[in-house]
């Protein structure tokens, strides 16, 4: 969500808003920031969490529209102030995005990825049960997608277990976390916009698995679209509603119940709506006994 100010002044200047973004409470960005803003008695604060405005765009606003910022003239829109994108631009974005979409079709190195999986499935799907562990025997006879085993690899690489396993090829250096991470995440993207996993409910994994990454300003956002993603396309396939010889402990179950999960935390982090309304719901409840016994 972004929120831009207006003026009463004529000028071209003027004529672009410049955007913020909303921080929820639960956030600790909100509240760092909040301490850094109290001298100034920043008015940006709403019931749920702050209006936060980037440096850049505040030293791009005439002096009129700060000041009747900090009166409180402003207003809500929907999309963010766009500037004029040059051919050449465009043609530079969109070849680094196909060189993502190329990259991210390569498998990642057998080692890294043998030692990645069992910590994922050590480490994180006990908690929250994304993947259906059938996963094992299809990457053992090398049918299981390359795009679902790099968004475990992103979740399973945050590990400390996992730093002498971070290869993007072999032989090549170890890389940190984070330049593992983001080469990971950004050929995912590339792959996901491009829609070159063919199978959905291969899809709505990938995509809940890149919700749990978050990095730089915009990652919370760029997490909840994920997430927001995945949802609908479970909803289309129907994981919502009541299956015939459906468990509480079918992997098609546990996803749901996962993406329900990350609905109500992304919820609370960020001050975004749920998607998924509890009255909608027809699964079979989780039995959190057995799976935690």
């Amino acid at each position: 969500m972004y929120r831009a100010q207006t003026t009463s002044d004529s000028s071209a200047s003027c004529s672009l808003p410049a955007t913020e973004r909303f921080v929820g409470d639960l956030n600790l960005e909100s509240l760092i920031r909040e301490r850094l803003d109290e001298s100034a008695g920043n008015p940006l604060r709403d019931r749920i969490g702050l209006w936060i405005s980037s440096p850049a765009a505040q030293k791009a606003k005439p002096r009129s529209v700060q000041r009747e910022q900090a009166t409180g003239k402003e207003h809500v829109i929907n999309t963010p102030a766009q500037g004029q994108i040059h051919g050449r631009a465009i043609a530079s974005l969109l070849h680094q995005r196909f060189a993502a979409g190329i990259q991210a079709c390569e498998q990642l190195p057998l080692a890294t990825r043998q030692s990645l999986s069992a910590i994922y499935f050590s480490k994180i799907d006990h908690i929250v049960p994304i993947v259906d562990q059938k996963i094992s025997q299809a990457q053992a006879e090398g049918s299981a997608s390359v795009f679902l085993e790099k968004a475990m690899c992103l979740s399973a690489a945050k590990t400390r277990a996992a730093n002498p396993h971070l290869r993007l090829v072999p032989n090549s250096p170890i890389l940190s976390s984070r330049r593992f991470c983001s080469e990971i995440y950004k050929g995912l993207v590339a792959a996901m916009e491009a829609e070159l996993e063919p199978d959905r409910l291969t899809r709505i994994r990938i995509l809940t698995l890149m919700s749990l990454h978050c990095k730089g300003l915009e990652g919370a956002e760029a997490a909840s679209l994920h997430l927001c993603q995945a949802i609908h396309q479970a909803q289309t396939v129907g994981l919502h509603l009541s299956r015939s010889n459906q468990t509480s402990m079918d992997s098609l179950t546990k996803l749901f119940w996962c993406l329900w999960t990350l609905d109500k935390i992304h919820a609370s982090i960020g001050g975004r709506p749920v998607l998924l309304a509890d009255r909608d719901i027809g699964a079979v409840n989780p039995n959190v006994g057995a799976q935690t016994s």
